[in-house]
């Protein structure tokens, strides 16, 4: 409106039956029409806008699995082989953190995954040995075993934990985020349901090469701490784990 109202002659306004204050008159309203039909076209933008971009929990699609490995490719690489192999191995400890159970959820924001979690109880099972299994053959024996002893080390923190829980305690596998402040609005939101399934204590491990400290600082207390003597040596030192707990 603004444009086509600069665009009309200069004498335009002066053709206007009526004196000044009458000319003047028009010239307001019709520049008020044009910012009021702004404002709703702004106004209908902005709902459309928010309702689609609105915070959505739902559970977790197995076809975000490569954004979660995406986000920890960094930190869980092992030392050995190249990309491929690093992100198969990386793979393989996130599907472990995945249990055949109804506790596994996502955030979603305008349509976009940003995070994800993931949860155990006793006695619940992982299909990773499966996808291993499809998977493994086309690396060599050397790199296999780097995987095998990822394998041990998921299964040796898995049982220090469990052996911690009790029934109505759940553990805390997996918990990833993209998009800051995502992933504690989801794990908050998740804790909502938890404690309305009857859940008492949620329990976690992570070690060093996490951001452990992350779990003093949101409510959860250490009850074990341990040194994982496969994976220290002389050059990096002892490879600390760590067992948290917090009441739901």
């Amino acid at each position: 409106w603004k444009k086509k109202l600069d665009n009309l002659p200069a004498n335009f306004f002066c053709k206007i039956p009526g004196n000044a204050v009458c000319r003047s008159l028009v010239i307001c309203s019709v520049y008020y029409y044009s910012l009021h039909v702004k404002s709703i076209a702004f106004l209908i933008h902005l709902f459309y806008t928010k309702s689609m971009c609105e915070k959505k929990i739902a559970p977790f699609d197995m076809k975000n699995i490569p954004y979660v490995v995406d986000v920890v490719v960094p930190m869980w690489s092992p030392p050995v082989g190249d990309s491929e192999f690093r992100r198969f191995d990386v793979e393989y400890i996130v599907r472990s953190s995945i249990f055949e159970n109804d506790y596994r959820f996502q955030l979603d924001e305008c349509g976009r995954f940003c995070a994800a979690t993931f949860f155990a109880e006793k006695g619940d099972l992982s299909s990773v040995d499966k996808w291993y299994g499809e998977n493994i053959d086309r690396f060599p024996e050397e790199l296999r075993k780097a995987t095998r002893m990822s394998r041990e080390y998921i299964e040796w923190m898995d049982g220090r934990t469990f052996g911690m829980m009790e029934d109505d305690d759940i553990k805390l596998s997996l918990f990833v985020s993209r998009k800051k402040g995502c992933g504690s609005k989801l794990l908050d939101s998740v804790c909502e349901k938890l404690r309305a399934d009857g859940k008492k204590n949620l329990y976690l491990w992570t070690d060093c090469d996490c951001d452990w400290q992350w779990y003093l600082r949101h409510g959860f207390s250490m009850v074990s701490e341990a040194v994982y003597d496969a994976f220290s040596d002389e050059i990096y030192g002892n490879y600390r784990t760590f067992i948290f707990r917090k009441k739901i």
